[in-house]
């Protein structure tokens, strides 16, 4: 099912907005209607067992993406069996999509990840192991996570991540367990901006400047929610077309591109008030953005973005069932 406006055709429950989707929903703690995105892909196909873990560690903490990547592996491992039906794997992916949801948030991994890039830009430092294992045993995990930034930016990602399981080994027991599970997320063909939240989770667990949560998802509900009705306007990030055009849109208005692309992502939904995230706010604000600014910034992409959405209703074609919708 598509809807048209300005030229431009929208699938409005295209798998990439409900990914995009199933984020949002974890990240603003919105356990139903994250279970509802969950079923859907589930049932076309698309379990989001890659993506699951890169989501706990961006939005809800370090020491969920461990467990949730080992739960996706067995049941990634499962899914040929003859014994698990595709309704049992829904279920599943359903559980972990609603505990997620419900789990008090932590975005620290997202915004030292963030800050490092950041801080990198104004005053890039050069890489180096050695240096990068003292800052993590002195728990520096800003200057850490400079290091892994730029071994990132230069394509050396797994020189870190050998190191990183060096140390695991080396300190055992629940710190292993985490690094190992950290360290096999990454392995899985991600994009650099998860590979620095990743990295960032590792720094965390190797510090082991934070206690671990235990996070028991089997217990959550599998009932398989109801079909989301609509897609709300932060769904339509940098990934869909609507985000794209009510980007454009904000750049036809005279916000600076620069500014746009690095405010983009960091305000479209809610924020975790712990010392990261303000630092990292800090960091962007000394970009040129005060308070005021931002909020009418956030104002002025919402507003497009429901008017994307108001086009796309007022098309006059059918919204559809989003289990069928491809």
């Amino acid at each position: 099912m598509t809807a048209k406006g300005k030229g431009m055709t929208y699938d409005v429950y295209a798998n990439g907005h409900l990914k995009s989707a199933i984020q949002k929903f974890v990240r603003r703690g919105m356990a139903e209607e994250a279970a509802a995105t969950a079923a859907i892909l589930a049932r076309r196909g698309l379990p989001l067992f890659k993506r699951l873990p890169i989501i706990a560690a961006e939005d809800v903490g370090w020491e969920f993406t461990a467990p949730v990547f080992n739960a996706c592996q067995e049941l990634a491992g499962d899914m040929g069996l003859f014994e698990q039906t595709r309704d049992v794997q829904v279920q599943s992916v359903v559980k972990l999509a609603r505990a997620l949801a419900r789990t008090p948030k932590d975005r620290d991994c997202s915004g030292l990840a963030g800050l490092g890039t950041l801080v990198n830009e104004r005053d890039p430092l050069t890489p180096d192991l050695h240096a990068l294992r003292g800052a993590i045993e002195a728990k520096d995990e800003l200057l850490a996570m400079r290091h892994c930034e730029r071994f990132v930016a230069g394509r050396q990602h797994r020189l870190v991540w050998d190191m990183f399981r060096m140390m695991g080994k080396a300190k055992g027991g629940a710190v292993e367990y985490h690094v190992e599970g950290i360290r096999g997320a990454s392995h899985q063909g991600v994009l650099s901006g998860d590979e620095l939240i990743l990295l960032a989770a590792g720094i965390y667990a190797l510090a082991e400047s934070k206690a671990a949560q235990p996070f028991n998802w089997e217990s959550a509900d599998g009932i398989v929610a109801e079909p989301i009705d609509w897609l709300p306007w932060y769904v339509f990030d940098m990934h869909t077309k609507e985000g794209c055009e009510a980007k454009a849109e904000l750049q036809r208005q005279g916000v600076d591109v620069k500014r746009l692309n690095s405010l983009w992502w960091y305000w479209e939904s809610s924020l975790v008030d712990t010392e990261i995230g303000r630092l990292a706010q800090q960091e962007r604000i000394a970009r040129g953005f005060d308070d005021q600014t931002q909020v009418e910034w956030l104002e002025h992409k919402a507003g497009m973005c429901a008017a994307v959405e108001l086009r796309m209703r007022n098309s006059g074609i059918p919204i559809g069932n989003a289990d069928t919708a491809k």
